[in-house]
């Protein structure tokens, strides 16, 4: 008698990009933050950037959107010397301090950072590399997010299955056919002429979603720093 056993194999059948490096200077990038009520993260968001590797000049500006815990106090006392702060009196919405920030920021490509995001070293790195390296036609990268906390309990854990699988690897995909369709908010870079070109952020629930839509609908091309 014969037995049957089903055999697996796995099969990578995405490329595998070859490492990036700088070839000259790095370009300066303008990192921009909206912040509402982050006290108890905002802080280590700014130090992460502070750990960065990144070879170029970075600005960052964070606007502090009306927040009224001790947000404005943290940001006041951060101590950093390539940190600009934008205080709202009132809140006005995720866009409009986006916005506030791209109106004043001075450098041609521009990285939107959510205040509780935190980045591995070499993050902005990544992020600019793959925008550089990318087809000329390409406005926007969406870097990789993944959950920090993910072995904390079976919520995080089921988050870190959705981010990993749901997220990165569909956009990764959708990459490959031109068109990532959502550069999240919590961390992408975008050429500034574009974004002024569109009109910045619009002031709707999913205002990334938005916006890469437009980035889209203008016949760029949307990538993924995977």
């Amino acid at each position: 008698m014969l037995f049957w056993f089903p055999v697996f194999y796995s099969i990578n059948v995405l490329p595998t990009k070859k490492k990036l490096q700088f070839e000259n200077d790095a370009p300066p990038v303008s990192v921009i933050i909206a912040a509402y009520n982050e006290e108890e993260s905002i802080m280590t968001t700014l130090q992460s950037i502070d750990k960065q590797d990144y070879p170029g000049e970075i600005q960052v500006i964070v606007v502090n959107d009306g927040s009224n815990d001790n947000t404005k106090k943290i940001l006041d006392i951060a101590g950093y010397d390539w940190l600009e702060v934008i205080h709202l009196d009132k809140n006005s919405g995720k866009s409009y301090a986006l916005n506030t920030a791209l109106d004043v920021s001075k450098h041609d490509l521009v990285v939107s950072l959510d205040a509780d995001s935190y980045l591995y070293h070499d993050a902005l790195s990544h992020l600019v590399l793959r925008l550089l390296n990318d087809p000329d036609n390409t406005a926007s990268v969406a870097g990789a997010v993944l959950v920090r906390n993910s072995r904390k309990n079976l919520i995080t854990k089921m988050q870190e299955w959705d981010y990993f699988h749901g997220i990165a690897s569909i956009k990764r995909l959708q990459s490959l056919f031109q068109g990532t369709l959502v550069a999240q908010g919590a961390f992408s870079i975008y050429k500034k002429e574009v974004l002024k070109d569109i009109g910045g952020w619009k002031h709707v629930v999913g205002e990334d979603i938005v916006l890469t839509w437009d980035i889209l609908d203008k016949g760029y091309r949307v990538g993924f720093a995977e």
